[in-house]
């Protein structure tokens, strides 16, 4: 659930200009527990005028199960290198539809970063398992 913001007024200015400066900055935007509906149209001006300010485009990974990708690329194909779940670096994460995606997408990274290394580790391991 969104809420409107006045941008105009402070804090929101100064947190919406950092926030672009730090999207202009990016590689790749994860975007976690957001379906970028119309309550977010803000946030997607903000992400459209990052692009245009770096030049070229940076990927956006929809960490939520499949359909809900598949939703926000249908709204904003705009954003070519938008990359769902399963999309994501060489298929990532091969569950299309998972009960929690973060947590599923995590337990695959981390699978993928520290491999056999995960079960020595103190939190991480229980995402694994």
């Amino acid at each position: 659930m969104g809420s409107t913001k006045s941008y105009i007024h402070p804090p929101y200015g100064c947190i919406w200009n950092q926030a672009l400066q730090t999207l202009i900055g990016c590689d790749t935007l994860r975007v976690i527990g957001c379906s970028l509906s119309q309550n977010d149209i803000h946030l997607v001006d903000l992400l459209f005028k990052a692009h245009l300010e770096r030049g070229t485009e940076f990927e956006i990974e929809i960490i939520a199960p499949r359909t809900v990708g598949e939703g926000i690329r249908s709204n904003y194909g705009f954003f070519r290198a938008l990359r769902t779940l399963t999309e994501i670096k060489d298929n990532l994460v091969p569950e299309p539809e998972p009960v929690n995606a973060f947590q599923t997408w995590l337990k695959y990274k981390s699978l993928a970063l520290l491999g056999a290394r995960a079960e020595r580790t103190k939190h991480v391991k229980k995402v694994v398992k």
